[in-house]
């Protein structure tokens, strides 16, 4: 359900082709992994991604909020 959720924040505020591969510098290979660092955070948590985005590695930090 979380990560649902954490799609559908993602998708409304990113580019739809942003491929992330680490959150707060911890590698994400698998949806499993992400899922897992994921896990934890709570509304108002910052999270730093690490995305490829045009094919260039950048960080982006997102600030979580609660989705009703």
């Amino acid at each position: 359900m979380l990560i649902a959720r954490f799609r559908k924040a993602w998708t409304d505020s990113f580019p739809r082709r942003d491929i992330i591969i680490a959150v707060d510098g911890v590698s994400a290979t698998s949806m499993n992994a992400f899922s897992d660092l994921m896990e934890n955070k709570r509304p108002g948590d910052v999270v730093r991604l690490t995305v490829i985005r045009n094919g260039l590695e950048m960080e982006v930090s997102i600030h979580l909020a609660a989705i009703d």
